[in-house]
């Protein structure tokens, strides 16, 4: 059985509708043995998940269940008691956001994929899309990392031309919609989220604690869904700033911060020291000069608060390692060289001809990337007229937006 926890953080009632009408409206929707509605100590309207849960238990008699916490435990606090208080018959988890939906078949892919793999594989990842961009376009098909400490979303920003149907293997998921073994939370094996961390790059750390404690995780295309990304973290007032201003100082103290300590605890000692003599630096003088003056400072001193914790934390992966555990080469095989194509301060697409030409590249589509590498969109049009829908369509639409967005050059570079 699946057991779905979906966390609330001042989200908006219809996403999260909508967000538990995909689950209960998929194919295997007999599957679900239980789902969590967790509001994480919400401001707006914190009702809001007992209502929409009353509302959905009653319509579909499913097993629906609401639960207000008295405090805002951050994503992996919340994550974590959610998972705690699923039924104990449901031995997968489907951690969904409430900005979040399924297509209807991705549960049934997301349980037989690891119903079907080795006990070693503990997380599912689907394809996932960007809820607010037309065309349709990549929000992740999981998370990589470097040897600088960073990660990305895999395909960020990117047409879908089939560049990741082939199901593979994946340092791991974003948590925003995954699937795991239950069991991968026990102390025992992966363990919980790192509830220092409170929110980003606390899936990198778990997926990192995953790796290096000889655990997998895979790649599981026909299973999609859509995502509008840091939706509850656009809702933070930051004073002055503007919205989009004020929703990205909010995420750089805590993806500065926890990019810092995850590198502590998982690289090489001299990968670690590098990152420390890197980053700490810069944030100190972005405390100072930076564009998020407040927010890098702040960074600055929660990564000295937290070294002691972070060497404990390194202390004991270190010993729990099994002698299977990979190289970091085989972890930073996955991190790929194209940047994303996405602005992460408002949040919005960046069309571009290097975007065409990676997904291109990436689906063996040659005609249409090496237009897309001359920039020629009479060339790029006419490789687009010889694919089959609906990856026609997308390509002709991708190449209006792309020649007609403002700020795009005829470059698209």
């Amino acid at each position: 059985m699946v057991g779905v926890v979906i966390l609330r953080y001042n989200g908006a009632r219809s996403a999260l509708e909508q967000a538990v009408l995909s689950v209960l409206q998929s194919t295997a929707a007999n599957l679900v043995g239980d789902i969590v509605l967790l509001d994480n100590c919400s401001t707006i309207n914190p009702e809001t998940v007992e209502e929409v849960a009353e509302a959905f238990a009653q319509q579909f008699q499913a097993p629906v269940r609401a639960v207000r916490l008295s405090e805002n435990f951050g994503f992996s606090g919340g994550v974590n008691r959610g998972i705690a208080l699923l039924s104990d018959e449901c031995d997968f988890v489907l951690l969904l956001n409430d900005d979040a939906s399924l297509e209807s078949s991705a549960i049934e892919f997301l349980e037989q994929a690891l119903a079907d793999a080795p006990a070693s594989v503990v997380s599912a990842v689907p394809k996932v899309f960007l809820g607010n961009a037309v065309p349709q376009l990549l929000e992740s098909v999981g998370v990589c990392v470097n040897e600088r400490g960073e990660a990305k979303n895999v395909g960020l920003g990117q047409p879908d031309l089939g560049q990741f149907d082939a199901p593979a293997e994946s340092f791991g998921p974003s948590f925003g919609v995954a699937m795991f073994r239950r069991s991968a939370f026990r102390p025992s094996e992966v363990g919980p989220l790192n509830e220092s961390f409170f929110l980003y790059y606390e899936d990198v750390e778990w997926n990192w604690r995953a790796w290096r404690l000889g655990f997998r995780s895979m790649t599981v295309p026909a299973a999609r869904a859509q995502h509008t990304m840091s939706a509850s973290s656009r809702s933070t007032d930051q004073g002055s700033l503007s919205a989009t201003e004020a929703a990205y100082a909010f995420k750089h103290r805590y993806i500065e911060r926890n990019l810092v300590v995850s590198a502590t605890t998982h690289l090489p000692r001299s990968a670690a020291v590098r990152v420390w003599l890197s980053r700490w630096p810069r944030l100190v003088k972005g405390g100072i000069t930076g564009r998020f003056p407040k927010a890098s400072f702040a960074a600055a001193l929660d990564c000295a608060a937290r070294l002691p914790s972070a060497l404990l934390a390194r202390h004991n992966v270190n010993r729990r390692r099994k002698n299977t555990n990979p190289s970091l080469g085989d972890v930073f095989c996955f991190w790929r060289p194209e940047p994303i194509f996405f602005d992460p301060v408002t949040y919005n697409a960046q069309y571009s001809w290097e975007a065409l030409r990676v997904a291109a590249e990436g689906s063996s589509h040659l005609a249409l990337a090496a237009a897309a590498a001359a920039t020629d969109e009479l060339a790029a049009r006419t490789a687009a007229a010889n694919m089959s829908d609906p990856m026609q369509a997308l390509v002709a639409s991708y190449l209006d937006l792309l020649v007609t967005s403002s700020g795009v050059t005829s470059s698209g570079r």
